[in-house]
């Protein structure tokens, strides 16, 4: 009998070992859980500010590029409605000589051709030259939204960050752009860095025009 009871003590003593086990388990994924909830596992180290610095700077990147290729749609735009525009007058052009001979006696079945083959020509031009303006127009309105938003943008980072931009290595006048550094400077070794609290208001004003996937800018935000 005692040694019944023995091994349902020792069964039991087993169970809630067991159980205690899994409760703090449980404890220690649920505390964790809301705390790396939405955050990469870089953030999640606590390197918010290096997260947050790569976004922004992504962003400008990316601002950057856009702009450029839509001033490259303008001046293309612009160049394709300037020479089917030329295009047009020159056939235009061609076909007053080829009326002069059709009013005369001296025209031929060629000549009668020729008129057909300058109109059709004529039409083709004068509808390039209509499509580029409209291409034109569109890339107009989108050089100046995304210029807005850059100018917007640059503004605030401008006052967070040191912007480093480089010559183009085709040697085109444009400036390319490279990187963004924090000018609040955080000391070595120290991970946890908040920003100063001029810089912080900043930083929350411009979270809504950048692409903060990974939550880094929101977080870094909240740190004292």
């Amino acid at each position: 009998m005692r040694g019944i009871f023995f091994t349902s003590l020792s069964i039991l003593s087993a169970n809630v070992g067991g159980f205690k086990s899994l409760f703090s388990a449980l404890v220690a994924l649920l505390t964790f859980y809301p705390a790396g909830a939405g955050y990469s596992e870089s953030i999640r180290s606590g390197n918010s500010r290096e997260v947050c610095r790569k976004t922004i700077s992504g962003t400008m990147s990316s601002l950057v590029a856009d702009s450029a290729q839509a001033e490259d749609s303008v001046v293309l735009s612009e160049t394709y409605a300037k020479k089917s525009k030329q295009r047009e007058a020159e056939e235009e052009l061609k076909m007053k000589a080829i009326n002069k001979k059709l009013e005369g006696k001296d025209f031929t079945p060629d000549t009668m051709a020729q008129q057909q083959l300058i109109g059709t020509s004529i039409k083709v031009y004068h509808t390039q030259m209509l499509d580029s303006l409209e291409q034109l127009e569109l890339a107009k309105k989108k050089k100046t939204e995304i210029n807005t938003r850059l100018a917007k943008l640059r503004k605030n980072v401008e006052l967070l960050f040191t912007i480093s931009m480089n010559d183009d290595p085709e040697g085109a006048s444009r400036r390319l752009f490279n990187t963004i550094e924090w000018r609040s400077l955080c000391p070595k070794y120290r991970v946890l860095c908040p920003l100063p609290a001029e810089h912080l208001l900043i930083l929350v004003s411009i979270t809504d025009e950048i692409d903060d996937v990974d939550q880094g800018c929101l977080h870094y935000s909240k740190l004292k």
